[in-house]
């Protein structure tokens, strides 16, 4: 398994990234394929954006580029904070599992099965409405993804809520930057 949270070189991302986007049909706006390459090419990233089913659609670009590089060796796990957004994320993205399930949380005992010693066996770790945790279970997160790359997505004005780590990706800057599409 890819270890240490590999990233990947630019131009493979790029390339990798293209054929997604390719295979699911869509042409990306600027914002969304840099976000997408921001994820392959970070260890952690956090998604900020005012149009939160384009950070979907370019983490969904991304899953697929990464399951083309690394197949099986490296599986992507796709997470929501609760198992109503886990259920209409699956619609769109494929299995979504909640975050408690998939860091299997004992409530009798208040402890998680995966942590660093126990880490998630995936290469990237994709988190949609991760507005919806509380710093503990963040930390948790992250404690169980060692080695995993890890993309969590938020929307505008929630971001105060979670602590920074890593690269912060704000789509609403990029919108007004030269990453945007003329």
């Amino acid at each position: 398994m890819t270890g240490a949270r590999d990233t990947l070189p630019f131009d493979r991302a790029r390339a990798a990234l293209a054929d997604a986007w390719r295979l699911m049909g869509v042409r990306p706006m600027g914002h969304q394929e840099a976000f997408a390459l921001t994820m392959l090419t970070r260890p952690i990233v956090r998604g900020v954006g005012e149009h939160h089913s384009g950070l979907v659609m370019a983490a969904q670009a991304a899953a697929t580029a990464w399951t083309t590089l690394h197949g099986d060796e490296s599986p992507v796990l796709l997470l929501a904070g609760t198992g109503r957004a886990a259920a209409i994320r699956s619609m769109t993205m494929g299995k979504v599992h909640t975050l408690h399930a998939a860091l299997e949380y004992d409530a009798r005992r208040g402890t998680w099965g995966r942590h660093a010693g126990r880490p998630l066996q995936a290469g990237l770790v994709v988190l949609a409405d991760s507005y919806m945790l509380d710093e503990a279970m963040l930390m948790a997160l992250v404690k169980a993804c060692p080695d995993s790359l890890l993309t969590m997505i938020t929307l505008p004005g929630e971001e105060s809520i979670l602590p920074s780590f890593g690269c912060t990706f704000r789509t609403d800057a990029a919108m007004r930057s030269d990453l945007a599409p003329a």
